[in-house]
């Protein structure tokens, strides 16, 4: 509807990122866990809140001027599990 006037809308959608929140959780459920992530050895380690904000830049610059209407996955592969 506003593609006319230059506006684009894209979202990100992450997986765990190391924030002080995620950072204070403890005492998880080792089998839970264990279970939900089963097979997801392609996600080893959490994002960073500044890999986010380079997704994000990018999306906001001039260098994507061609992507619109898109929920990028920054999730290390875990959605393609």
């Amino acid at each position: 509807m506003y593609g006319a006037q230059g506006v684009r809308c894209n979202a990100i959608a992450p997986a765990q990122v190391e924030t002080g929140l995620t950072q204070s959780i403890d005492n998880y459920d080792m089998f839970g866990l264990q279970q939900a992530t089963c097979g997801t050895s392609l996600m080893n380690r959490s994002a960073s809140p500044d890999e986010i904000a380079s997704i994000a830049l990018f999306l906001a610059s001039g260098e994507s001027s061609y992507i619109n209407g898109v929920v990028l996955a920054a999730d290390a592969g875990w959605s393609a599990y």
